[in-house]
């Protein structure tokens, strides 16, 4: 498993008390570290998906990198969402229910209604098309 903290304290030269110290030190800190890992992890993936959407603004309709492009910004906001906690996936939903007591479907409809109320005003893709160019907006908002 690990050394113990005599052995630890032995080999460093100094007192068990100080290692034990900075192991409850380091414990102690695991969650702020965790949480400024995750928020590091989603910064890079909005710059990500803002070049993304950059490319995506360059291309025609017609362009056959748009699906590519689409696809890439889905997979961006899925590991976005899995970083904060959004993503419902059937299977988490199958894991909670218990017997088929409610009906899976409506359940993972439900689930959705919830995360979709909580996003509210939050920048959706909105694409529109004029004389075969494509524009997408990631900037807009369903409040605007």
């Amino acid at each position: 498993m690990g050394y113990t903290s005599y052995q630890i304290a032995d080999k460093l030269g100094v007192a068990r008390s100080t290692v034990e110290e900075d192991r409850a030190r380091l414990i102690r800190s695991a969650p702020q570290n965790i949480e400024s890992a995750r928020n590091i992890r989603l910064g890079n993936l909005e710059n990500l998906k803002r070049v993304a959407y950059e490319a995506l603004q360059r291309q025609s309709d017609r362009s056959l990198n748009v699906s590519g492009l689409i696809g890439q910004i889905k997979g961006i906001e899925e590991a976005q969402a899995r970083l904060d906690g959004s993503l419902t996936n059937r299977a988490d939903v199958e894991v909670t229910l218990k017997n088929g007591d409610l009906d899976l479907d409506a359940e993972i409809e439900r689930r959705l209604r919830e995360r979709m109320e909580g996003m509210a005003g939050k920048p959706r893709l909105v694409v529109e098309s004029s004389n075969g160019v494509a524009k997408f907006s990631p900037g807009r908002t369903e409040a605007s």
